[in-house]
């Protein structure tokens, strides 16, 4: 009894005012972690649904892909301003397929009336046709029907369900081996007239082209000046309509990347070695303005390359600091055309030059680029930050380049065709296909295909369908061109003569090219007495 009266005495209990501040002050810290806890799951909870949607969008973007492709003919699609699309067709066993968006917003496939789900939910599936004659402008189904189809786009967004979670955007592409192009007697490179872009031409390196629209187009010297020229494909006439001077501030090395109708994207090195950038402004009277720029590297930016991420996001990939390869993602402000950089990723700590891009989907991208070897990898865009990563880089071709950038262009998702010149002797211009795996981002390469001998200077390549191109090669006396075609049924590359296009100069490096619709290829070159532009003629296509 003592003892229990001295363990009363000596040893109290918690009184209520104990408890209560005990219980205010958990409720503090639970009130302080509960957020964090919270934010936590909802992250950990969009990770998991963009992982889904991210895989669900490469099995829908390779199931599209792979049908479409052996499609034997086009039934139905919808217009291409039609965000909740379909396309109906017929499959290489005679039944009719068909690809649309169910009530429950899931991409659906099968028979027409018997459609199953494939993948979703969805926000987005817009389908977009063209035929040959016109990479850039969807086929009005209305006036012209389905039976000029030959290249598909469809514009997926795969929507996350998560608080946080972002939507993903991807894009499957195909040309159908349907719908087969006649070719008709005139089908072949015919040179166009010789014309002037100035007289007052100046100093030179590495010009650029840009496409406007089909009749207008943006140009560089490579130096300081910039001009906008009018091209008429039915007559071969062109006509300088404005030219931009720089005053004294060169402007080394200049890619283009069309950013609207009446914008372009330019990145050069200022000087002789930072990177720059800036917008300009295509005027009503086809005057150029140049917006604010930005110096995005202060040590260098040679040899860069463009491509479109979104309307206000640019994939940059170029030769900085000791000539190593970088990337960075520059951001444009619409608002008054300023731009911003990113966080710059090194790819490349040896060699990094001579890049060239092309677009897989709206976040990966396949880059080229002069190392010892001609190398390759794919870039992945994270699609919340815009950060950048490599994958593995491998070497796709054995020839050591020229002093010029490759050329590459898409044929479908997983298919790229690349133009560059060899120093291997006797120096020739070569092609490479090469194919992208979409699962694990690994690339392999054919062997290297000879265009010519020409590959003493630089060459050029320009696009006029999905599956058919013209190189323009150099060397020491002429200007010629030469038409490749790429046959998908088993991948193999059709080389043509050599066709001169200009005889008559006999300083011919660096010529630039680009596609103006699906009957003609511009080409600009410097020439003995200034820059030369000239009109080729390639193909006349029509459709049964």
């Amino acid at each position: 009894m003592l003892e229990n009266s001295y363990v009363l005495k000596h040893h109290k209990g918690l009184t209520l005012l104990e408890m209560v501040i005990s219980l205010a002050i958990m409720i503090v810290i639970m009130g302080a972690l509960l957020p964090q806890i919270v934010a936590i799951n909802k992250s950990w909870d969009s990770r998991i649904h963009s992982s889904n949607a991210l895989q669900n969008g490469r099995v829908l973007v390779e199931h599209i892909n792979r049908n479409l492709a052996a499609a034997t003919k086009i039934i139905a699609v919808s217009e291409s301003t039609e965000d909740a699309g379909y396309i109906e067709f017929q499959d290489s066993k005679g039944d009719i397929q068909r690809y649309e968006i169910s009530p429950k917003y899931m991409v659906q496939f099968g028979n027409p009336g018997a459609l199953q789900d494939l993948a979703g939910p969805i926000g987005k599936f817009n389908v977009k046709c063209y035929d040959d004659h016109d990479l850039d402008t969807p086929i009005d189904i209305d006036t012209y029907g389905v039976g000029g189809i030959r290249f598909i786009k469809t514009s997926l967004i795969l929507t996350n369900a998560a608080e946080l979670g972002q939507d993903k955007a991807l894009t499957a592409t195909a040309y159908l081996r349907t719908n087969p192009a006649i070719d008709d007697p005139l089908r072949g490179i015919t040179p166009g007239t010789v014309n002037p872009i100035a007289v007052d031409i100046g100093p030179s390196y590495i010009p650029a082209i840009c496409r406007i629209d089909e009749t207008h187009y943006l140009w560089s010297n490579g130096y300081e000046d910039d001009y906008v020229f009018h091209a008429d494909p039915d007559t071969g006439n062109i006509t300088v309509l404005s030219k931009y001077d720089h005053t004294g501030d060169r402007r080394l090395m200049p890619v283009f990347c069309k950013i609207d109708d009446d914008h372009v994207l330019k990145v050069s090195c200022r000087g002789i070695f930072p990177g720059y950038a800036c917008v300009f402004t295509i005027n009503a009277d086809w005057t150029i303005t140049e917006e604010p720029g930005l110096e995005f590297d202060s040590d260098k930016g040679h040899w860069a390359s463009l491509a479109k991420i979104d309307d206000d996001n640019y994939l940059c990939v170029y030769s900085g600091k000791g000539s190593d390869g970088f990337a960075t993602v520059l951001t444009i402000d619409p608002s008054d055309w300023s731009i911003t950089s990113g966080p710059k990723l090194e790819f490349d700590t040896s060699l990094g030059e001579c890049t060239s891009i092309a677009k897989i989907d709206d976040w990966h991208y396949l880059c080229l680029y002069k190392s010892v070897r001609g190398n390759a990898f794919v870039m992945t865009v994270d699609s919340g930050t815009y950060a950048l990563t490599a994958n593995p880089i491998v070497t796709v071709y054995n020839s050591f380049l020229t002093l010029g950038r490759s050329d590459v262009y898409a044929i479908d998702t997983d298919h790229y065709i690349v133009n560059y010149s060899s120093r291997v002797w006797p120096p020739r211009n070569e092609v490479v296909l090469l194919r992208v795996n979409t699962a694990d981002w690994t690339i392999a390469a054919t062997a290297p295909i000879k265009i010519s001998d020409d590959g003493i200077k630089n060459s050029a390549m320009g696009q006029y369908s999905a599956t058919d191109y013209v190189v323009i090669t150099s060397d020491y006396s002429s200007i010629n061109a030469v038409e490749v075609s790429v046959d998908i049924s088993d991948w193999t590359v059709s080389v043509e003569a050599p066709v001169v296009v200009d005889p008559s100069d006999d300083i011919t490096a660096d010529p630039a090219a680009t596609q103006i619709n699906g009957k003609n290829v511009i080409c600009t070159y410097p020439g003995s007495a200034g820059f030369n532009a000239v009109i080729i003629r390639i193909a006349n296509v029509v459709y049964p």
